[in-house]
C-alpha cells in the first residue's frame, strides 16, 4: 500500500500544483507577457503607418501648393509679356499714324503745288529736297542703310520730281494706257511718258 499511497500522494501533489498553476496571475505568465508585447508593438506600427499616410498627404499637399505657385508665376509672366506686347503694338500704331499723317500732309502740299503750275515747276522737287534729311533718316532706320545712301536717294527722287514737273509743264507727258508695258496696261496713265 505504501506504493499506492505514495503514488496517490504524488498524484494529489501534481493536481494541486496544476490547479495552483492555473490560479496564478496571468500577468506573470510569459506567454501572456509576450502576447501583450506583440500587441503593443503592432499598435505602434499601426500608428506609424497612419502617421506615414498623413505624412504622404502632407507631402502631396505641399507639392500641389508648389505647383500652384509655379502656375501663378507663369500667369504673372504671361500677363506682363502680354502687357508689354500691347504697349509695343500701341507705340507702333502711334508711330505709324504719325508717319501716315506726315505723308498725307506732304501729299496735300504736293497736290496744291501741282494744282498751281504758276508756282514753278521745281516746287515738288524743292519740297522733297527740304524734307530730305527727315526722309533719309526714316529710310536709314527702316532699311538699316547708312544716312548718306538715304540722302542720295532723296536727291535722286527730288531730281526725278523736278524733271517730271518740267516735262508736265512743257506738255511732254500724255497718257498711253494701251501701250504701257506694265502688266498689259498702265496703272497711272496720268504720268505715262510720251515716247517720241
Amino acid at each position: 500500500m505504501s506504493s499506492r499511497a505514495s503514488f496517490s500522494l504524488t498524484g494529489i501533489c501534481l493536481a494541486v500544483l496544476a490547479v495552483a498553476g492555473c490560479a496564478s496571475n496571468p500577468e506573470e505568465d510569459p506567454v501572456q507577457i509576450k502576447l501583450k508585447d506583440l500587441d503593443t508593438r503592432l499598435a505602434r506600427i499601426e500608428r506609424v503607418m497612419a502617421n506615414q499616410s498623413l505624412l504622404d498627404l502632407a507631402n502631396q499637399d505641399e507639392a500641389m501648393r508648389g505647383d500652384l505657385r509655379a502656375m501663378h508665376n507663369d500667369v504673372d509672366q504671361l500677363t506682363n509679356s502680354l502687357e508689354a506686347s500691347r504697349k509695343q503694338q500701341r507705340d507702333l500704331y502711334a508711330d505709324l499714324d504719325r508717319r501716315m499723317k506726315a505723308v498725307e500732309s506732304r501729299g496735300a502740299a504736293a497736290s496744291s503745288s501741282a494744282a498751281n503750275p504758276a508756282a514753278g515747276s521745281g516746287d515738288a522737287g524743292a519740297a522733297a529736297s527740304g524734307a530730305a534729311p527727315e526722309i533719309a533718316a526714316i529710310v536709314t532706320e527702316e532699311t538699316g542703310g547708312v544716312f548718306g545712301w538715304g540722302m542720295f536717294n532723296c536727291d535722286l527722287a527730288a531730281g526725278m520730281l523736278r524733271e517730271a514737273a518740267a516735262q508736265a509743264g512743257r506738255g511732254e507727258l500724255e497718257p498711253r494706257p494701251r501701250t504701257c508695258a506694265y502688266r498689259g496696261g498702265c496703272m497711272y496713265p496720268t504720268i505715262c511718258r510720251c515716247e517720241s
